[in-house]
């Protein structure tokens, strides 16, 4: 007699036929993969139910067969497990990779690493750069003023020919004894 399987589900009861009836037996039934047997008759599954999940932040410390449930247990801790693991794993250590922590581990997931960004530097760079151009702006002004200042010094030094020909006149007419009203050189 040639064996063959044959799957039957009744409101949940996830059963195959492993044994056809006989007349000194009758039919022999088994649960599918992934179910467990809750009710049996003699040899026989009568009802089967689906293998518990576990949960993240769990781990499959026995896995299920025909005869058990799936049996789950709360990871430990600094250790995490999506719930398809049969170990719950380490948490990444960012600080021993010279990474920092962006996020912690929990027992459902695992720390999340990022690269470090030197802000204390960042910000020393910037505070830097500011003050230098402002030393280099405030040399630039006091360039230009002391420059104004040697221009404006020397014009005050050096007479202008208005001047020179206006105290020549005023000499001559000392000498000569007149009191002449002087005009500037363009109107003479």
């Amino acid at each position: 007699m040639t064996s063959f399987f044959f799957f039957f589900f009744k409101s949940g009861v996830a059963l195959m036929k492993v044994q056809e009836c006989t007349p000194t037996s009758n039919t022999i039934c088994s649960v599918l993969p992934g179910y467990f047997c809750v009710e049996s008759s003699g040899s026989s599954c009568t009802i089967g139910q689906k293998h518990q999940s576990c949960s993240p932040g769990q781990f499959i410390s026995r896995k299920g067969n025909a005869k058990e449930d799936t049996q789950c247990e709360n990871c430990p801790e600094d250790t995490y497990s999506n719930g398809t693991l049969t170990e719950c794993k380490h948490h990444t250590k960012c600080k021993s990779q010279g990474l920092k922590e962006k996020r912690p581990g929990t027992r459902a997931v695992d720390a999340e690493c990022t690269e470090h960004t030197n802000t204390a530097a960042i910000v020393a760079g910037v505070i830097i750069t500011i003050l230098l151009l402002a030393v280099v702006v405030l040399i630039i002004l006091n360039k230009r003023k002391l420059q104004e200042g040697l221009r404006n010094l020397h014009h005050k030094d050096t007479p202008s020919q208005e001047t020179t020909l206006t105290r020549v006149e005023a000499q001559s007419r000392e000498s000569s004894g007149t009191e002449d009203v002087t005009t500037p050189l363009g109107n003479v």
